[in-house]
């Protein structure tokens, strides 16, 4: 079975670094353009597996009269450096798809480009904020397809799940300190909503994902166990979730 190998962006990496300002970055070979792979950047895929990437939106952070929201992708090219902007095109792959493209959602691949000199972009997709999804999850999936510029012969999908509902968000984490693991438990939409509150956090964003840099795993563990001291002690305690458990014998 022929194997397609991903070449690493670190590669291009090191060219780009030996040439001045002044030269043009020419590496021959097939350029690939595929969803940002993170540490499986290095993996050989056989040529029939599927890489399917998940991501998740939420509108109900947003402003009420906020109806739109343009939904950014990471992904990475290898192969050659152009002095070009080079566009790219995507797919909706039907079987990985809920929402009604035109009404939930909508892909414009004029909009879809790498620039000149660089080695990833931003895959686009417009989310059309509908009634619907205040009772509804709903899921577009996507692949990258291959045109003049590109091959699509990198098998990476891509599943976004949206809706104006809390879902569980991309950042719910499971930490793992040696053998211990620790973290607040299971998602529930009036957990998260106390996490939140607790950490001051009113985007939706990692309430303590920034602390990496500054604190050590161990007091990120301290953190998660103050959550704690809060729920039991809030005014309104016990608090419960949708489920009707009481939260905080649930972490």
């Amino acid at each position: 079975m022929k194997l397609k190998y991903i070449y690493l962006v670190l590669m291009l990496s090191i060219l780009f670094g030996a040439c001045t300002t002044d030269e043009l970055i020419d590496y021959k070979g097939e350029a690939y353009i595929y969803f940002f792979l993170d540490e499986e950047i290095n993996s050989i895929i056989p040529e029939e597996e599927q890489i399917t990437l998940e991501g998740s939106y939420t509108f109900i952070f947003e402003e009420d009269d906020v109806n739109t929201k343009g939904v950014e992708i990471p992904v990475s090219v290898s192969g050659y450096m152009s002095d070009a902007d080079r566009s790219f095109t995507i797919e909706v792959v039907d079987s990985m798809t809920t929402a009604t493209q035109g009404t939930h959602f909508s892909i414009d691949n004029a909009k879809q480009v790498i620039k000149a000199g660089e080695t990833g972009g931003k895959a686009i997709i417009s989310l059309n904020r509908t009634a619907d999804m205040k009772d509804s999850i709903y899921t577009v999936g996507i692949r990258l397809t291959g045109n003049e510029n590109f091959t699509s012969e990198i098998r990476t999908y891509y599943q976004l799940s949206f809706s104006d509902l809390l879902s569980k968000p991309d950042w719910w984490y499971r930490i793992i300190e040696g053998e211990d693991f620790y973290d607040i438990g299971e998602f529930t939409q009036q957990k998260c909503l106390h996490w939140m509150e607790y950490n001051g956090v009113t985007d939706g964003s990692d309430p303590i994902g920034h602390l990496d840099s500054f604190y050590k795993e161990g007091e990120r563990k301290n953190i998660m166990r103050a959550f704690g001291v809060y729920l039991r002690d809030h005014p309104d305690a016990p608090l419960l979730d949708e489920n009707g458990d009481v939260i905080l014998e649930t972490l």
